[in-house]
C-alpha cells in the first residue's frame, strides 16, 4: 500500500472550533454554529493562546533579532513603532562623501537594499540618521526619502532592513550580546530593575554595553543598556519570544506546529465549555477537562527544547557542579 507522502495537517480556526463543539456535544458534524457563538469561541481561542505564552508555550516563536544602536541612547523601544530592531539586518558603507542636504548616497553594495526599506546613515557627528529608501537603487546609488541633516564621510556605516519587529513578549536573558563591526561579541547581562536603576552616571557612553534591563510594555517593550554606546558601528543581538499570531478569520491556520492541533481543540473545548455549562452534560465536561489537562502537560514537555545537562562529581562530603564552575 502506498503512503500519502503528506507530513502536514491542514487545520483552520473553523475546524478547531467545530472540533471543540463536537467534543462538548454542543453541535454535530454538518450542523451550523450561530455566528455569535462562533465569535465567542474565537475569542476564547485567542485568549487561551495568549495565556499559554505566559507559561512559556511557543519555543518555535523564538527569533534572533538585531537592534541597530544609536549613539548615547540609554534605552530602545522594541515594537512596531519603536526603534530599529529587525529579524533581517543588512549593512554596508558609504563609497563616497555625502554632503548635508544630499538626497542620494553612494554605497559599496546595494544588493540587499530595496525600495521602501528603512535605512540608516552614520553622520560625521557620530549619530545615525534614519529615513527610508525612495525607489529602486541603481548602480549603488540610493535615493533617500529625507535629505541628510549633516555631512557623512566615505566609509561611514550604512544599515537597512525591511520590517520592524512586533512587541516581544520576553527576551532570552542568557543570549543578549553586543557585536562590534569586527564580528566580536560581548555578553550583556540583564539585571533586575532595582539593581539596574541603582547605577550611577547611566549617561556616560562607552565602546560596548555590559549590562541591561528588559521592560515589557503594551505597545513597545524597552531594552535599557549600560553604558550607552559611543558609536553606531555595531549591533545589539538577542533572542526573543514573539507573540503567536491571532486568529482573525475562519480560514486562518494556527501559528503552531501540527503536534499542537489536538491539544488546542481539547483545551478550547475546556474554555468554551465553561461558558456553556447549562448546555454541556457534567460528565462530558469533566471528561474534557481531564483529557485537556493531560494533553497540555504532554505537549509542554514536548515544547521544552533541549535542557542543560549537569555533571557532578563527589569529593568527600562535597559535590562540585561542573556546569556552573
Amino acid at each position: 500500500m502506498a503512503t500519502s507522502g503528506v507530513v502536514t495537517i491542514t487545520q483552520t480556526a473553523d475546524g478547531l472550533i467545530r472540533g471543540a463543539a463536537r467534543l462538548l456535544h454542543l453541535y454535530q458534524t454538518g450542523e451550523g454554529i450561530p455566528p455569535e457563538k462562533f465569535n465567542d469561541a474565537l475569542s476564547a481561542l485567542n485568549e487561551m493562546m495568549r495565556e499559554w505564552q505566559t507559561q512559556g508555550v511557543g519555543i518555535w516563536t523564538k527569533e534572533d533579532i538585531a537592534l541597530f544602536p544609536q549613539k548615547d541612547s540609554q534605552y530602545y523601544a522594541l515594537g512596531p513603532s519603536g526603534d530599529n530592531a529587525t529579524f533581517t539586518p543588512y549593512g554596508t558603507e558609504l563609497a563616497a562623501d555625502a554632503a548635508a542636504a544630499a538626497g542620494t548616497i553612494t554605497v559599496d553594495d546595494d544588493d540587499d537594499i530595496t525600495n521602501g526599506d528603512y535605512i540608516g546613515v552614520e553622520l560625521d557627528t557620530g549619530f545615525m540618521q534614519y529615513t527610508t529608501v525612495d525607489g529602486v537603487p541603481s548602480a549603488n546609488v540610493v535615493t533617500l526619502t529625507d535629505v541628510l541633516t549633516g555631512a557623512a564621510s566615505e566609509n561611514n556605516t550604512v544599515v537597512n532592513y525591511t520590517t520592524k519587529i512586533v512587541r516581544p513578549i520576553d527576551i532570552d536573558r542568557d543570549n543578549v550580546r553586543y557585536r562590534n563591526n569586527s564580528g566580536d561579541e560581548q555578553p550583556i547581562l540583564l539585571w533586575p530593575r532595582q539593581r539596574f536603576f541603582a547605577i550611577n552616571q547611566r549617561s556616560q557612553a562607552s565602546a560596548a554595553p555590559s549590562v541591561g534591563f528588559f521592560q515589557p510594555r503594551l505597545t513597545n517593550s524597552r531594552l535599557y543598556i549600560w553604558p550607552p554606546l559611543s558609536d553606531v558601528d555595531g549591533r545589539i543581538m538577542f533572542s526573543a519570544l514573539m507573540p503567536i499570531e491571532t486568529f482573525v478569520n475562519r480560514s486562518d491556520t494556527p501559528d503552531l506546529p501540527d503536534e499542537w492541533m489536538s491539544c488546542i481543540r481539547w483545551n478550547l473545548a475546556k474554555e468554551w465549555g465553561a461558558e456553556n455549562r447549562n448546555a454541556v452534560p457534567s460528565a462530558v465536561y469533566a471528561w474534557v477537562i481531564s483529557e485537556a489537562e493531560k494533553k497540555l502537560k504532554m505537549l509542554n514537555n514536548f515544547d521544552s527544547g533541549h535542557r542543560s545537562m549537569v555533571l557532578r562529581r563527589k569529593s568527600r562530603d562535597r559535590y562540585y557542579d561542573n556546569y556552573n564552575r
